[in-house]
């Protein structure tokens, strides 16, 4: 069974009033080597994150490789805009991307959030 997936472009996407995460990038923990690589996520405009889940944020990622996240506009979300939970084999690209008026349940820490645990 083949379940990795890897190339995946996420773009010019229009999100308003959403429950919880929409961009969410995780491995499986039952099948080695299914994490997403290469996986784009460009100009998409998502806001109002948040309505029933308050610990979303508008890309969530664990243990994914090589994603580029550029030219969004993310805000009005319960957490940070961009939350990096680990920093699993790295190569990440994010750069352009307005993200503003995050953290609106927590305050606890910026727009973009970067564990950068080790695997």
């Amino acid at each position: 069974m083949d379940l990795t997936v890897r190339g995946t472009y996420m773009t010019c996407i229009r999100v308003t009033i959403y429950g919880g995460a929409l961009f969410i990038l995780k491995a499986s923990l039952k099948f080695r080597g299914t994490h997403p690589m290469f996986t784009k996520i460009t100009q998409n405009l998502v806001h109002e994150l948040g309505a029933f889940e308050k610990q979303s944020s508008h890309v969530f990622q664990a243990k994914s490789c090589f994603t580029i996240i550029e030219g969004n506009a993310f805000f009005n979300g319960p957490r940070a805009g961009i939350n990096f939970n680990d920093g699993y084999c790295g190569g990440h690209i994010v750069r352009n991307n307005a993200v503003w008026n995050t953290c609106r349940e927590s305050g606890d820490h910026g727009n973009m959030q970067f564990w950068i645990r080790r695997m």
